[in-house]
């Protein structure tokens, strides 16, 4: 994918704990609903994340419902999380990382509200 290119020459991690995943979605679902309003936009998101960081879950199911309200589209792209379509497996992987990778984000999955959940490898 050519815009991951552009994406990791353009983006930086972040140097503090402040914030989360979750926030970040919720962010920018109020973006959306307040600046498309019922326009005809298309809607996306896309959320990049090593899995390393917090991820407050409180409320997700409501998130979820949001998301499905406003028609949104969510992409996750999460960097270096084991896939076994392409063999990749983190050995002795942060628990953080498993809970977010296994728990949170498989939550939201299942919800059928993520047009995909790609893995990108540096």
């Amino acid at each position: 994918m050519p815009q991951l290119r552009v994406v990791r020459e353009s983006i930086q991690p972040s140097k503090t704990d402040q914030g989360d995943g979750i926030s970040a979605i919720v962010i920018a679902i109020q973006m959306i609903s307040k600046y498309c309003k019922k326009l005809k936009y298309t809607r996306n998101i896309y959320l990049v994340t090593n899995g390393t960081g917090s991820f407050d879950p409180d409320g997700i199911e409501e998130i979820i419902a949001q998301i499905k309200n406003e028609g949104i589209n969510l992409t996750i792209l999460g960097v270096d999380f084991d896939d076994e379509e392409f063999g990749f497996k983190e050995e002795d992987k942060d628990e953080q990382k498993v809970w977010v990778a296994d728990v949170t984000l498989v939550r939201i999955m299942e919800a059928n509200i993520t047009s995909e959940i790609k893995r990108e490898f540096p």
